[in-house]
């Protein structure tokens, strides 16, 4: 027996208010769309005139843009190797999705043809036949400073595609980025033969190199090619300050032309460093000085967060309450008393400079990890060149009068420096030729953050738990919180005593840091003629009495002996800035190590446990959740259909709102909707940062106008629920277990709006938002 009741009643108070999770309305439209979780709760909602309101986000997805960022500092062609044998894992997925049961589990076949076979399911999301695949380097240049501001390699590829920046390498209408177009839709045409185009990816992640700058801004360069407002034309230094000088053109056409407003975009990270994302103003320069770098005071050395911890070069006319003068400060007192206390060169090798750098010179001198978080997930951004202003974040922008892209649409992964034992599930552990990762939500819920990062930001921080992930010169001590594996001390005489990093090394000079992990490479390399790339290479005069005395495991044996001019293996550091954006990007980011667990096989391309196809594999998963259907986590109530049917009808009014001059309300399935609600849509459109910021149109009917779509009732209501043909353009709540609608749905749930429309009467409008309104009720 059905039970109807309000939305708009008690109903909407619980949907609002109770779960972390709440009760959000997403859409998938188009000609029969649905919606599915998010929003609709986590607190007050927009309200107006008693109008509650809540936005379905849009989940019609049928482009996906792949922004690859490559290290290309030495040690990394091996890695780009392995990532470009992975793209077909990740290519294939979107092309040819898995057919999948009722319960979402694949039943082992996949799509071909656009469906799939009798008895084999339902395709997991509909095929993606529009995707850019681009690749940026790691290396921004010299930020004012004079390493890396050489000619000699690739020192500054300024954030642009790798396409453009290497020459014979094959791109989609000299783009400097691949386009798979099997449609094609694209003018000219784009590639419809997957084979060439994974073979294109390859040669251009080979192409990217390991002759880049050793200062690897991994984080930066996606940010400034795909976000920043105003990259710039050149960073020099001014005086003493840092300076960016004009606006990169260049790159801006490159950004428009691989980023749709409409796509679902992955940024994937790929670096055996940890991020070295220095500033492009204030005292960014001196990273890349030859000077030596001031010590920082004395409260630095155990408490960077410490309000005394400061440069012993800062220019004070008091110091913090409660802090000694920095002439006072032990750590700060100089022979030359008109001249700060700077290191000596032991303690300030120029190739360490990114690493503890406010312990080390109580100076932050890379971008904040808040940055890259905001970036990927705010609507507006302060302008570079007057940080008073607000701005559309590019990311973010639609254009033309378009709403933009949902932030729930963008995807961080990174394959960095860090214990795949880490970051993987139990079952992982105990089976020596398989691997699955844990989700971003399965880390937090089993405290594995903590294992990798620490708590950078008490004070003083928290490091790691996992001894492996501390970064240090000298050798650590302690065991794998997850396997108990003890780290192996530096005088080891195996590279593999310890399955994680093989043992420490020892490094006299401080010129160094301990690693994160290792893995033995397909092919030993050797190193006696001097490979930049190589991590054996012997002295100049062909001794290798230092490489003894390091002892580094790349360079020892598998089977044992001193450390020569052969390197048996790769190894990463441990990439804590890259984990904290990670982190700091929420349900969306996925988390691989850089160190494969699986490095043999008979068909790379095949073998989801081989290099980094399981990171990509992770990544596919995550994709599926926006691409495939959504459903509603709760369900809804209802109230009898006026027209007759057995099914009801929700009493929230669902609106549909685009640019003004784009819309109208007399086009079928829509209708006038109430000012009162309208109001209330405009407030919820202001505070998701969609309109009202500088530079965005104003949030009211001048620029946007908004109409009511209309709930299917009578015959067509029955046939909306019953996923049958339905005439008259509209959209309906299905919560009918025996509806074929459902299908895809979890069963934990099995509800969803469906919307019905073709052409003119397509609901959503192309470029339309949706939003889900209540009347009557505060929160």
């Amino acid at each position: 027996m059905r039970k109807w009741l309000s939305l708009c009643g008690v109903g909407v108070l619980c949907l609002a208010c109770s779960g972390s999770d709440g009760g959000a309305l997403e859409g998938h439209g188009g000609a029969a769309g649905n919606v599915g979780s998010g929003g609709f709760g986590g607190g007050a909602q927009p309200n107006n005139a008693n109008v509650v309101v809540d936005q379905i986000v849009q989940r019609q997805i049928d482009k996906v843009d792949i922004l690859f960022m490559l290290d290309n500092s030495p040690s990394m062609a091996e890695k780009q190797r392995i990532l470009g044998s992975a793209l077909p894992l990740l290519v294939g997925r979107l092309i040819s999705p898995l057919c999948v049961d009722r319960d979402g589990q694949p039943t082992g076949a996949s799509v071909h043809a656009g469906s799939c076979d009798a008895g084999q399911g339902t395709p997991e999301f509909t095929a993606i036949e529009d995707i850019h695949v681009g690749v940026v380097s790691s290396s921004l240049g010299a930020h004012g400073g004079t390493i890396c501001s050489g000619t000699e390699g690739h020192l500054d590829d300024r954030a642009h595609l790798i396409g453009t920046q290497r020459s014979g390498l094959r791109t989609w209408n000299d783009s400097g980025f691949l386009a798979w177009d099997p449609a094609a839709r694209s003018t000219p045409a784009g590639e419809s033969d997957a084979s060439k185009f994974v073979a294109d990816f390859a040669a251009m992640a080979r192409a990217t190199g390991e002759d880049g700058c050793g200062f690897e801004a991994s984080l930066e360069s996606w940010y400034r090619f795909l976000i920043d407002p105003e990259p710039p034309q050149q960073v020099t230094k001014s005086g003493s300050e840092t300076k960016r000088v004009g606006i990169d053109n260049e790159l801006l056409a490159q950004r428009a032309a691989f980023l749709r407003s409409d796509s679902a975009v992955v940024i994937v990270m790929l670096s055996d460093e940890n991020d070295c994302s220095i500033r492009d103003d204030g005292l960014g320069w001196m990273v890349g000085s030859y000077a030596l770098l001031p010590k920082a005071s004395a409260a630095c050395e155990s408490n960077p967060n410490d309000a005394c911890c400061r440069s012993c070069a800062t220019v004070e006319s008091q110091p913090p309450f409660g802090c000694l003068s920095l002439d006072a400060d032990p750590a700060c007192k100089s022979d030359d008393p008109s001249a700060p206390s700077s290191w000596d060169l032991l303690h300030d090798m120029p190739n360490l400079r990114c690493y503890h750098q406010r312990q080390r010179f109580g100076l932050d001198l890379l971008y904040p990890i808040e940055r890259y978080v905001d970036g990927l997930r705010k609507a507006t951004l302060p302008l570079p060149s007057d940080p008073q202003k607000v701005v559309v974040n590019p990311l973010f922008d639609g254009g033309n009068g378009k709403p933009g892209r949902d932030p729930s649409l963008v995807f961080l992964a990174g394959i960095v420096g860090v214990p795949w034992q880490d970051i993987a599930t139990t079952e992982s552990l105990s089976t020596p030729t398989s691997i699955r990762y844990l989700s971003a939500s399965e880390l937090a819920d089993n405290g594995r953050w903590a294992v990798v990062l620490g708590d950078p930001s008490a004070s003083p921080p928290q490091p790691p738990a996992d001894p492996f992930m501390i970064e240090a010169s000298e050798a650590r001590s302690g065991a794998n919180p997850i396997t108990n594996m003890p780290i192996a001390p530096a005088n080891s005489t195996r590279a593999n005593v310890s399955p994680i990093n093989g043992h420490e090394q020892n490094i006299p000079n401080l010129d160094d840091l301990q690693y994160a992990c290792i893995f033995p490479l397909a092919e030993p390399k050797d190193c006696s003629m001097g490979d930049a790339g190589c991590e054996c290479t012997p002295a100049k005069d062909g001794s290798t009495q230092a490489l003894e005395a390091t002892n580094s495991p790349l360079c020892q044996p598998p089977v044992g002996g001193p450390a020569g001019t052969t390197q048996y293996f790769g190894k990463a550091y441990p990439g804590t800035r890259q984990l904290s954006v990670l982190k700091g990007s929420g349900s969306n980011s996925i988390v691989a190590s850089i160190c494969p667990k699986v490095l043999s096989s008979a068909d790379p391309s095949a073998d989801l446990n081989y290099g980094y196809n399981p990171a990509l594999r992770a990544i596919g998963d995550r994709l599926k959740e926006a691409l495939g259907m959504k459903c509603l986590p709760r369900v809804l109530d209802t109230k009898p259909d006026t027209g007759g049917s057995e099914f009801g009808a929700i009493g929230c009014k669902v609106i549909e709102v685009q640019a003004s001059g784009r819309c109208d309300c007399g086009r079928p399935g829509r209708g006038a909707a109430p000012s009162a609600i309208v109001s209330g849509v405009f407030a919820k459109l202001q505070t998701s940062g969609a309109c009202g910021a500088t530079g965005q149109p104003k949030c009211d009917s001048a620029d946007f106008c908004a109409c009511q779509i209309t709930q299917e009732t009578g015959d067509d209501l029955t046939a909306c629920v019953l996923n049958a043909a339905t005439p008259t353009p509209g959209f309906c709540y299905i919560d009918e277990p025996t509806s074929s609608a459902l299908e895809q749905c979890p069963p934990n749930q099995q509800q969803r709006l469906r919307f019905v429309g073709e052409g003119d009467a397509k609901i959503p409008a192309e470029g339309a938002l949706l939003f889900m309104a209540c009347e009557g009720h505060t929160l």
